[in-house]
């Protein structure tokens, strides 16, 4: 992704893998006239998993930030990367959650939602079947420290799965460093905590961390 973005020269780009489909010949017809007629930095529809026919829509900015969005369903205009940069690569698997973050919580930028079936995505790639303990060990901190918390409808759950990921993040050896860097942000900031809790979690990544 990040090479078709040095090498593109329109003024959108749209990325698709291998496994993907648009959902119709039409696709890029309507969202052609859905930019024209309400201009946006970035605008998104809908996405269906080619195997299991699950439909995704997408259509709160509870669900984009709480979940994230699949990168098959979104049009980016060129100008964003210029703000939020490239793909992060140490996000090996949610990558392009991230990106899409940054545009969202970026008041910069003019993100659309519309009522349209874009693509039926390919479900044997990585995100499929991996997890990016690394990025959800930061999804309650990026939030935070973007002012968006007030937009999603669950924090606590939000904040105790940031949480879980930085302790497997010791546990399995990866990222430690940057897994503390999370942690005690969580332990020691305003977000309701109670101090056995943060005490507790505190103690559990000193002992996942010491552990050979």
């Amino acid at each position: 992704m990040n090479k078709g973005i040095d090498m593109a020269s329109g003024q959108w780009l749209y990325f698709m893998g291998g496994d993907d489909t648009f959902n119709s010949s039409a696709v890029l017809d309507q969202v052609y006239q859905a930019i024209q007629n309400e201009p946006a930095d970035l605008i998104y529809g809908n996405v269906t998993g080619a195997t299991s026919k699950t439909k995704y829509a997408d259509d709160t900015i509870n669900k984009v930030l709480s979940r994230g969005i699949h990168h098959q369903g979104i049009f980016y205009k060129r100008g964003i990367f210029n703000y939020t940069g490239k793909y992060n690569i140490k996000f090996k698997v949610a990558a392009d959650y991230h990106l899409t973050l940054k545009a969202f919580c970026n008041p910069v930028f003019k993100t659309r939602y519309i009522n349209l079936d874009i693509a039926r995505f390919g479900e044997a790639g990585l995100s499929s079947s991996s997890y990016d303990y690394r990025f959800f060990s930061y999804h309650y901190k990026f939030l935070s420290t973007h002012k968006a918390l007030g937009n999603i409808n669950d924090t606590a759950t939000c904040l105790q799965q940031s949480i879980y990921c930085c302790l497997w993040l010791v546990k399995e050896k990866q990222s430690i460093t940057f897994a503390w860097l999370n942690i005690l942000y969580y332990i020691t900031g305003l977000n309701g905590l109670s101090i056995p809790f943060r005490f507790k979690t505190f103690l559990r990544m000193m002992y996942w961390s010491l552990k050979k």
